[in-house]
């Protein structure tokens, strides 16, 4: 839904401190609101829509559910996606209510999570919780790459958002890689970022055939870091 995906740009944390991440229904609240107008939907014509379902809505409950004040629960949700089927004549999913994006949204008390790892779980992939103290790692390195001056390493595929995404889901592989390359890990977080898109982990793991062994994955990081160091040559040469 393209509408959902404007809400984006209102939810994304880019490359800066994570202090505070919308809830999970204020996200399906703001999501749910977009799609009603996009529709020219009224919010009695959902508020009855819900009370055909057996709901005993009102339009209060419907300006609490666009507020993020109402719980997503199993028992709502089922509900919203009926009124979004009928009214858009298809199979609509969860995930559809979960904007993508690297921003974090909180989906219990103290657990955050990705909304683009969040939209992929619901959607039958796989997901990635970020813990508090990832988000700790994470402002720790955003600080870091503040007072490193990394913008000289960015090029190629670098873009806030994608570095966003890496400065939270870099592995072990990225740390043992910058150690390696003996650079500080924002430093070659902004390396990986601008040559593939994503973390070092993350490349490896799409290039290494599944099930590969461990000798396998390691000959694949030492291509991804040799890859990194000519990178960073071509940047030192420019």
């Amino acid at each position: 839904m393209e509408s959902m995906q404007s809400s984006r740009s209102r939810i994304c944390t880019t490359v800066r401190r994570v202090n505070e991440h919308p809830r999970l229904s204020e996200v399906i609240g703001q999501s749910f609101r977009e799609w009603r107008r996009s529709r020219d939907l009224s919010l009695e014509e959902v508020a009855g829509a819900m009370r055909d379902l057996g709901y005993r809505w009102s339009v209060p409950r419907v300006v609490e559910l666009e507020g993020g004040k109402v719980s997503p629960t199993i028992g709502l949700l089922v509900g919203l996606l009926h009124i979004m089927e009928n009214e858009d004549e298809r199979s609509i999913e969860i995930a559809e209510l979960v904007p993508s994006g690297s921003y974090l949204v909180e989906i219990a008390p103290g657990v955050t999570v990705m909304g683009s790892n969040l939209r992929d779980f619901l959607a039958h992939a796989t997901g990635s919780l970020i813990t508090g103290s990832k988000v700790a790692r994470h402002n720790e390195l955003v600080d870091r790459l503040q007072t490193e001056r990394a913008a000289h390493l960015r090029g190629g595929k670098w873009t806030e958002d994608l570095m966003a995404r890496t400065l939270l889901l870099y592995g072990l592989a990225d740390e043992r890689a910058a150690r390696s390359l003996k650079i500080p890990l924002g430093d070659f977080l902004t390396v990986a970022t601008s040559l593939w898109g994503q973390s070092i982990t993350e490349e490896r793991n799409a290039r290494a055939p599944e099930g590969a062994s461990g000798q396998a994955r390691g000959r694949v990081t030492r291509d991804l870091i040799k890859d990194a160091r000519e990178y960073m040559s071509q940047v030192a040469r420019a």
